[in-house]
């Protein structure tokens, strides 16, 4: 493992000593984009914490740990898939192809509902809210990614930028009416208000016509990488969810205390983003 680190360390270093000015320039867009993203997620971390009781913000931090499961599907699943199988000449995006992972999406957020309302108690109209939110993160996410398999990074970054421009927005509003949210479904769906709205800018970027969908051709790679990220989240997460199970409270003290390094962990999964895009000459599905 570590000679193979090794071996696409060197290989990247390469690609930069001879002065790919394009692959710096993007991958410099890339890391900015990830600590914007990370800010925004980092930002409402800290406002729930400073606001919910540390019951709610131990909710908190079970529902935040199943939207991480969730993307986590989609990144793994659909998102590097875009990025494997990248493309030179710019397409819209088909409406198949956001049919496809769509369908999957909703079956896995039934499956999770049940999850969270047997075991935590969470009434219907929370899961409604916090589906609602995840969704628009999902398609959100979506647009990033498919605008940097075509190496739109401009693209991709103005979307980001709009993100958290809403959601800043969306607190200033909270705090000129004097509006307190008082569960973490709301705090929550601040994130999924703010995709929301950058989703609706982005509708002229979908081909509502095509009815074809290259992920079909990839479902084989993208089933291994749904159990993987099973087995990812379960080394992260898991532990969240059985002591919010005993003791929300107790959760929501010990997030609150970790919440400060939330942005670590979504810059070093975003670099590899780049590290595809560099090794990546030929749409071999195996890198």
């Amino acid at each position: 493992m570590i000679e193979i680190s090794k071996k696409y360390l060197k290989s990247l270093l390469i690609i930069f000593k001879f002065g790919n000015i394009n692959l710096l320039k993007n991958y410099s867009f890339n890391q900015f984009e990830i600590i914007l993203l990370s800010f925004v997620f980092f930002l409402n971390s800290i406002i729930s914490a400073r606001n919910l009781s540390s019951f709610e913000y131990g909710n908190y931090a079970i529902i935040y740990s199943i939207f991480v499961l969730v993307q986590g599907f989609y990144t793994s699943c659909i998102g590097e898939t875009f990025l494997i199988k990248k493309n030179s000449i710019y397409n819209k995006q088909s409406i198949s192809e956001i049919i496809f992972f769509v369908k999957y999406l909703i079956l896995i957020m039934i499956c999770l509902g049940f999850l969270l309302h047997f075991f935590f108690n969470t009434n219907i109209n929370n899961l409604i809210i916090y589906f609602i939110s995840i969704f628009n993160l999902i398609i959100m996410q979506n647009n990033r990614y498919y605008f940097l398999s075509y190496n739109l990074n401009i693209k991709s970054i103005i979307n980001t930028c709009l993100f958290l421009i809403f959601f800043i927005l969306s607190l200033l509003t909270l705090t000129k009416f004097n509006i307190s949210l008082s569960t973490s479904y709301l705090y929550f769906s601040l994130l999924g208000f703010s995709a929301f709205l950058v989703n609706l800018i982005n509708l002229k970027q979908i081909d509502f016509k095509n009815k074809v969908s290259n992920l079909e051709n990839n479902k084989r790679f993208i089933l291994k990488s749904f159990y993987s990220n099973i087995l990812f989240w379960c080394s992260g997460n898991l532990h969240w969810l059985l002591l919010g199970y005993f003791s929300k409270e107790s959760l929501g003290i010990i997030k609150a205390c970790l919440a400060i390094i939330n942005p670590i962990q979504t810059i070093t999964r975003g670099m590899s983003i780049t590290i595809y895009k560099i090794l990546n000459k030929n749409n071999n599905i195996r890198t």
